[in-house]
């Protein structure tokens, strides 16, 4: 939905959620059980949004073992630290079943975060809220 001002088009549509934005912009990909999306470190600058099923996040300590950071289920989004700061992946991402994502290219998230205002308030929602999650 857009509206003129001043001769101007200006988009109105206001985005509901991250997750919800992405999943109806990017390529769906599914994932069998165990399998992994991204590992951390990777040059990726994709990000996603679970449609189905559930993404866990998780690091890999210097010693080897795995430290489980959160997980990502119907509607949630995640991979845009990577799309906004050109950085390496934080964290893997593996599939607890059959999952379904939604794929947005890097490029196509922040032409979109420069188009769509209302989506870069809600990245910084998304990220403040994990920020919180971290220190809590």
């Amino acid at each position: 939905m857009s509206a003129t001002n001043r001769g101007h088009e200006v988009n109105t549509h206001r985005p509901a959620d991250l997750g919800g934005f992405v999943a109806a912009r990017g390529q769906r990909v599914d994932l069998r059980a165990g399998q992994v999306l991204f590992h951390e470190g990777d040059e990726s600058r994709s990000v996603y949004a679970c449609v189905s099923g559930r993404i866990n996040l998780f690091i890999t300590t210097p010693a080897g073992r795995d430290v489980m950071l959160g997980f990502k289920v119907p509607t949630q989004a995640f991979g845009e630290l990577s799309a906004i700061d050109g950085g390496r992946r934080s964290a893997s991402a593996v599939a607890m079943g059959p999952t379904a994502v939604v794929r947005l290219s890097g490029d196509e998230f922040l032409d979109r975060l420069d188009q769509v205002p209302q989506l870069s308030l809600l990245v910084l929602r998304e990220l403040a809220d994990h920020v919180r999650r971290v220190n809590a």
